[in-house]
């Protein structure tokens, strides 16, 4: 009996890879074709670890067993690609949804709010700038998301808009008993009267 378990060849999607070689594949690759043949046809050749493959590197294993029962391993790599995704599920200003419109108006006087941001490939990372430093009027704050390949990027503004503060401390107008009173004013009331309603109102409402 042969006791010949050598290798002849393997052959990945039909290209050649060697012994403790690798190959790549594209993200999301569930499997690959792996085609071994020994050198003696009387040997059997068994493949496993070329399915139900993960993104980085899969070790796949060639088992040749000889006509006398004696085996030997072979191995090689199968490198999965990183997703390019930059996408984003949801952007959150203070707690606010922002992901469709990308605008949110901060409170008076606002110089900073808190952004939280969910990307659609749980691998990929983000930063944000401009959250920080915000003036009286717009300002953009910037998501960048990098894909979890490292190369692809994408990017995200969001309009902060902090309103201006009102300096406007003019008065509309005062009532006193339900009857206007000019400032520097006065208004006559009964002997007695120990108080009187006052309405007064600006002219700003805020």
């Amino acid at each position: 009996a042969s006791s010949d378990s050598s290798l002849k060849g393997i052959t990945v999607n039909g290209g050649a890879v060697a012994v403790n070689g690798s190959v790549s594949v594209a993200f999301g690759t569930p499997s690959v074709e792996v085609v071994a043949e020994a050198n003696s046809v009387v040997a059997s050749v068994v493949v496993s670890g070329d399915s139900g493959l993960h993104t980085g590197s899969n070790t796949v294993t060639v088992t040749v067993t000889a006509e006398d029962g004696s085996a030997a391993s072979y191995t090689f790599t199968v490198v999965v690609a990183q997703s390019s995704d930059v996408g984003v599920s949801s952007i959150l200003v203070n707690n606010v949804d922002v992901t469709v419109g990308r605008v949110f108006t901060a409170l008076v006087g606002a110089s900073s709010v808190e952004v939280v941001v969910v990307t659609s490939d749980v691998d990929a990372s983000y930063v944000v700038s401009g959250a920080t430093g915000l003036v009286a009027g717009s300002n953009t704050v910037t998501v960048t998301v990098t894909a979890a390949d490292g190369v692809s990027s994408g990017s995200y503004d969001v309009v902060v808009t902090v309103p201006v503060a009102s300096s406007d401390s003019s008065l509309k107008g005062i009532t006193v008993n339900g009857g206007a009173v000019a400032v520097n004013g006065s208004v006559s009331v009964a002997f007695g009267t120990p108080s009187v309603e006052v309405v007064a109102e600006a002219n700003s409402v805020v």
